[in-house]
């Protein structure tokens, strides 16, 4: 089960200086875990170990996120995942260190969103169609 979700656009980047303030922030999610079942508590989709995670691509591919270098900064540039995890808590979490910019999603119902990161905020959107 679960809601499957596709990367529409993304403008999304962060300063490569960033890389440590970023992967600390990750990793001190460690005890915030949002599920609880026969394998322990964990975030969905990502290993109960990632907060030993050393390498920043290596932890953004732990929880399902590719970055590239790109000048000065890394970017995302897809989503390897299939299906909605707790991205919105990594996103939270890495938000003070992160370019303004923004992740178009798609869900398998057709319904979308952007997570926006702007002034070291994160803020979710829903667009609105108007007939």
């Amino acid at each position: 089960m679960g809601y499957c979700i596709n990367l529409i656009e993304t403008t999304a980047s962060f300063k490569i200086e960033n890389s440590e303030k970023i992967l600390r922030a990750i990793q001190n999610l460690k005890g915030t875990e949002t599920i609880e079942d026969s394998g322990g508590k964990h975030f969905s989709w990502v290993d109960n170990n990632f907060e030993k995670i050393t390498d920043i691509v290596e932890m953004f591919g732990e929880w399902r996120w590719r970055i590239e270098k790109d000048g000065e900064n890394y970017k995302i540039v897809s989503f390897t995942g299939e299906k909605a995890g707790d991205d919105d808590v990594l996103f939270k979490a890495i938000a003070p260190y992160m370019n303004d910019g923004f992740i178009q999603m798609r869900g398998e119902d057709d319904e979308g969103w952007k997570w926006i990161f702007e002034n070291g905020e994160l803020i979710e959107k829903t667009p609105s169609i108007t007939w």
